[in-house]
């Protein structure tokens, strides 16, 4: 997240083309308002996506993000689109 703040910020006037989207990995602790608070840390303009397990496998898994040990290790992948 820090290295997509910095990219933003090195966009200037350009940064406002660019959204940041946080799949969560932890859908029992992540919920909107933790995910809302990680992400403020970081740039207010980041959205956070959060839901149900059975809602997130078919994205993992679409995106081929690995999600292992009870969500502490995740996969770590950046989608341009």
């Amino acid at each position: 997240m820090a290295i997509l703040t910095k990219v933003r910020s090195l966009l200037g006037d350009e940064a406002g083309d660019i959204q940041v989207l946080f799949v969560a990995t932890d859908p029992a602790g992540d919920t909107p308002q933790a995910v809302g608070e990680f992400l403020a840390r970081f740039d207010p303009t980041f959205m956070g996506a959060t839901g149900t397990l059975a809602e997130f496998q078919p994205v993992w898994a679409a995106y081929g993000v690995t999600v292992e040990d009870g969500v502490e290790t995740h996969s770590s992948y950046i989608y341009l689109g």
